[in-house]
C-alpha cells in the first residue's frame, strides 16, 4: 500500500490550501487561476471544497484528479499504469528527446545514454536531456542529485532523490501561488 504522507503529497497539500484561501482573499485572482487549467469551472460567490481545489492542483501538476495525483507521488504508481504528465510541460515540445514505448525499451536506451534521466510520461517514457530538464524547472536539482546517484546511473521511484525532484517540480508549477 503507498504512503500518502509522503513530502511531495504533503507539498501538493500546502498548495491546495494556499489557493483554497486564496479564494477569501482575492476572488478576482482565484477564479483568473481557475481559468489557466485545462477544464476551468468558476464556483459563484461561495468558497470552493477542498477536495475541488485539489482536484484543480492535481489537474495543474498532470493528473487526471486527485487520487491520481496521491496515488503516483506516494508509490502506488507502477510502471505500464499513467503517470499522467506530471513531468511534462508545453516548454517541451520544441526539444528533441527520446521517446519510449515502455519501461524496458526506456531502460534499454538508458543504458546507452546513462547521462539522461527516465521520466515517465502517460504510459510511455521519456529520456530527458538537460534542455527539458531545465524545461520543467528541475535542472538546478538534478544536477546536485546527478554526481550523488553515479554509481546507479539512474534514479528511482520513490527514492529520497525521486521525492526531491517531484518537490522541485511541484515548487516549479506552483511558484506563483
Amino acid at each position: 500500500m503507498a504512503r500518502t504522507d509522503t513530502a511531495p503529497v504533503s507539498e501538493l497539500k500546502i498548495k491546495s490550501q494556499l489557493l483554497k484561501k486564496s479564494f477569501r482573499r482575492e476572488p478576482t485572482g482565484f477564479h483568473n487561476w481557475m481559468q489557466s487549467l485545462p477544464t476551468p469551472e468558476l464556483w459563484s460567490n461561495t468558497p470552493p471544497k477542498l477536495q475541488e481545489v485539489q482536484d484543480f492542483i492535481a489537474k495543474k501538476a498532470g493528473f487526471h484528479n486527485w487520487r491520481h495525483a496521491v496515488n503516483y507521488l506516494s508509490g502506488g504508481w507502477h510502471p505500464g499504469e499513467d503517470a499522467g504528465t506530471f513531468w511534462y510541460s508545453n516548454r517541451c515540445t520544441p526539444l528533441l528527446n527520446i521517446w519510449c514505448r515502455n519501461e524496458e525499451e526506456a531502460k534499454a536506451e538508458h543504458r546507452k545514454m546513462p547521462h539522461l534521466l527516465i521520466l515517465p510520461y502517460k504510459k510511455q517514457f521519456i529520456l530527458a536531456n538537460d534542455d527539458y530538464l531545465t524545461a520543467i524547472g528541475i535542472q538546478s536539482v538534478w544536477q546536485q542529485k546527478k554526481k550523488a546517484i553515479a554509481a546507479e546511473k539512474s534514479i528511482r521511484y520513490m527514492d529520497p532523490d525521486w521525492q526531491d525532484l517531484s518537490l522541485a517540480r511541484i515548487r516549479t508549477l506552483f511558484e506563483n501561488l
